[in-house]
């Protein structure tokens, strides 16, 4: 199956990351600086390197951006896992954020459902052949929430969308419609620098060779990637969204500076990615059977947001792989990883 490579940034993707990151950037900063110490960076030093455009690019447009008294309803205290799967219509459909309006409730439930197949582990054609009237019933409603990994109050939020789906998914179009120039100007002030990563990520990306050797390197392979894109607003994240693939900006300097400078930033990489006590269970885990995330959450007891979160790190680290198996996607321990850093562990301390 061929892959779509586009080499320009997505407007749609693009605001709404904007909208969702800008709602407290102070946060988002923290976020991101834990997230690569996490995967053995030095997070801090890399920020303050590397992230003078993007600082400006969410500062212009957090300076202008329309907003809504809605606003808090969607971006505040709102994780990723719950974001991720409102926000995936608009991505599957650049022109719902136009015509959402003219979508039934029932409609907007079914592309919901066809298109989150990572949240559903298990057959999902109870929800997908319910009429709209029984599936907003409260036992259908708190067996559909109970997919997500979610904190009360995003299963409050969860709660309110699902019974109003063409309410809160209008009014969300309407904050992208408002912020989409916000977005153009934001880019305009930064147009030069902009050119100069486009023109590196083509070098880099530009050819569906290129960008399956990146498929590869990445562990992406059984993710069915079908579309290619690069993002400013997540700079350091390989995001997939409805067969898309975001690539980010810095993503190969992160790669570059933080994981194979020299033999000992390899090896404190790899132990920072094994560095607390959920990283090692769920490595031991593994080893014993490949499993997928909401196994693995219920045997650890932890949510799968937060398997999710310790997988991206090894991940980095290669110490895990994924491969897909009867609609799942399933976590393999990396033998080769595991083995090739004892050995240069051995190296390094004994021999």
């Amino acid at each position: 199956m061929s892959i779509k490579v586009n080499q320009e940034l997505d407007p749609i993707f693009e605001t709404i990351m904007l909208l969702y990151h800008c709602y407290d950037l102070e946060k988002m900063k923290n976020t991101v600086i834990k997230e690569l110490n996490e995967s053995g960076y030095k997070g801090e030093e890399f920020y303050q390197k590397h992230f003078k455009l993007q600082e400006k690019y969410y500062r212009a447009f957090q300076k202008n951006r329309v907003t809504s008294e809605w606003d808090a309803f969607y971006f505040k205290d709102t994780s990723w896992d719950f974001f991720c799967s409102f926000i995936t219509p608009f991505l599957i459909d650049r022109n719902l954020v136009n015509s959402i309006s003219e979508l039934t409730d029932a409609e907007i439930l079914s592309i919901i459902l066809q298109n989150n197949d990572e949240i559903f582990e298990e057959d999902k054609s109870d929800y997908i052949n319910l009429p709209y009237e029984e599936f907003i019933q409260v036992d259908h409603l708190i067996s559909f929430i109970n997919h997500f990994e979610l904190t009360e109050n995003e299963n409050w939020k969860m709660l309110l969308i699902m019974r109003n789906l063409k309410t809160y998914y209008n009014n969300f179009a309407e904050i992208i419609k408002k912020n989409i120039p916000v977005y153009e100007k934001s880019i305009d002030a930064i147009k030069s620098s902009v050119d100069k990563h486009v023109t590196q990520y083509r070098r880099k990306y530009g050819t569906e060779e290129k960008v399956r050797e990146f498929i590869k390197q990445y562990n992406l392979e059984q993710c069915e990637v079908l579309k290619v894109m690069p993002t400013l607003v997540s700079a350091t994240a390989v995001i997939i969204i409805a067969n898309t693939c975001y690539i980010g900006f810095l993503v190969d300097k992160v790669m570059a500076e933080g994981f194979h400078n020299n033999e000992n930033e390899y090896l404190l990489t790899c132990l920072k990615a094994m560095s607390d006590n959920s990283k090692m269970e769920i490595l031991t885990s593994l080893k014993k059977s490949p499993k997928y995330a909401t196994e693995l959450a219920a045997q650890l007891g932890l949510t799968t947001a937060t398997v999710s979160h310790h997988m991206n790190n090894l991940l980095i680290a290669q110490m895990v792989y994924v491969e897909k198996e009867n609609g799942k996607y399933y976590y393999h321990i990396n033998e080769a990883t595991v083995k090739n850093l004892l050995d240069r562990l051995y190296d390094k301390l004994l021999k």
